[in-house]
């Protein structure tokens, strides 16, 4: 049974195979973009189907988060030892199962726990959609496909809450949860159809070893503080799934169309700025992008706090500072990330597991931290941006951009 897994149904050339994984690799990303995002726009109706507060239902994103963290530290070991497909396989089976259940439980908790599993097992798509890409592409293929997974991953925040809010208002919160079981289905049938096992090779399971390269990787300062800015990045790119739900259909009364439609404003934030960083990079080093989106955050804090003083509590005035963020990010993100792994050439796992480990542990913490926030006007949410920009600021700036210098010399 295992070597059947291990081998695809559909044997390619090689060259095929490369383009093949460029495409498939993206895909996997995809659902561990939307798995939070889609069923955002349900959160309203889910809190009344259990008829519980708003803070315990967004408190079913913070578990999910934290199931990923504890799943990352798992399978980022088990990936180079028990095999790429095997994990895969396991992961998106599991998630697909944990996915049709969700519909038919009896209380918030039990969907707590379901949401938890389901975080565990994105964790397997999230490590293992890289790894693929890493076993197998080399050069510049490789730099377009590490592209093609941040953008996967972005389009996840653009299309989950549109497509979300459309079968919100149709078919009720369940039907999201069916939709992603039946995404994770169809990513299984992709992998068992033309992904093979990659890993050259197998890592004996020695708890020393592993805990050895996690510290490694944990003692690097400008590694930490490059996770913590990307961290801070995780919980702005979240805001508006947390949030716009109860802004948008709970305050200021619009329909979940409404909040659908201005996810996908918003998320297209992150996507634009991410695909003019790619574009840019062609003229400008990876740290001059990070200080133009510095500046946009900067900016951004300016035009909230005009926004605060100039308006009473509008959609656009909400939604033009997040978007703002998001493009922002999108110039910061992909480059801080990239450049973090390229820290640990011989433990490329431990730092993959480890930097999405922390980053899903603090976008956890923080967004759990945010739920408490009761958001009535728009000073509250300046006040959020200016508490995370000023921290990104400080960090990058007086530890964090040490590690450019480092680079060029």
């Amino acid at each position: 049974m295992n070597k059947f897994i291990e081998q695809p149904i559909i044997k390619t050339n090689q060259e095929l195979y490369i383009k093949l994984v460029i495409i498939i690799a993206p895909l996997f990303n995809f659902l561990s973009g939307i798995n939070i995002d889609m069923y955002a726009p349900s959160m309203p109706s889910i809190a009344k189907y259990f008829s519980v507060s708003a803070i315990l239902t967004k408190n079913t994103i913070s578990i999910t988060i934290l199931g990923m963290v504890i799943g990352c530290l798992i399978f980022g070991a088990l990936i180079d030892s028990l095999g790429r497909k095997n994990i895969l396989f396991f992961g998106i089976f599991c998630y697909m199962i944990a996915s049709f259940l969700a519909p038919w439980v009896p209380t918030i908790t039990t969907l707590m726990v379901v949401r938890f599993v389901q975080g565990v097992m994105i964790s397997t798509v999230t490590i293992g959609c890289r790894a693929l890409i890493i076993d197998n592409i080399t050069g510049k293929r490789y730099a377009v496909a590490i592209l093609y997974t941040a953008i996967a991953y972005g389009s996840g925040p653009i299309v989950g809450p549109f497509l979300g809010g459309i079968m919100q208002h149709y078919f009720g919160w369940q039907a999201n949860f069916i939709a992603l079981g039946t995404i994770g289905g169809f990513l299984l049938v992709l992998l068992l159809l033309f992904i093979k096992e990659s890993l050259p090779e197998r890592q004996s399971l020695q708890i020393i070893v592993i805990a050895k390269n996690y510290l490694r990787v944990l003692r690097h300062k400008q590694f930490i503080a490059g996770v913590i800015i990307c961290g801070l990045a995780q919980i702005e790119l979240m805001l508006y799934p947390t949030l716009g739900p109860f802004i948008v259909e709970n305050t200021l009364r619009q329909s979940v169309l409404v909040y659908g439609n201005t996810a996908l404003i918003v998320g297209a934030g992150y996507l634009s700025g991410a695909l003019i960083n790619r574009f840019l990079l062609h003229y400008f080093s990876a740290k001059e992008i990070c200080y133009f989106g510095c500046i946009g955050l900067i900016l951004t804090l300016v035009i909230a706090y005009v926004f605060s003083i100039s308006f009473t509590f509008k959609l656009f005035a909400v939604i033009i500072p997040i978007l703002l963020i998001c493009i922002s990010v999108g110039f910061i993100f992909p480059n801080i990330m990239g450049t973090n792994l390229k820290q640990f050439p011989q433990n490329a796992g431990a730092a993959m597991a480890m930097q999405t480990t922390l980053l899903a542990l603090i976008a956890t913490l923080g967004i759990f931290i945010i739920n408490y926030f009761r958001i009535h006007q728009l000073l509250s949410l300046a006040f959020i941006y200016t508490a995370l920009i000023s921290l990104q600021l400080i960090i990058f700036f007086f530890m964090y951009q040490k590690i450019f210098v480092m680079e060029e010399m």
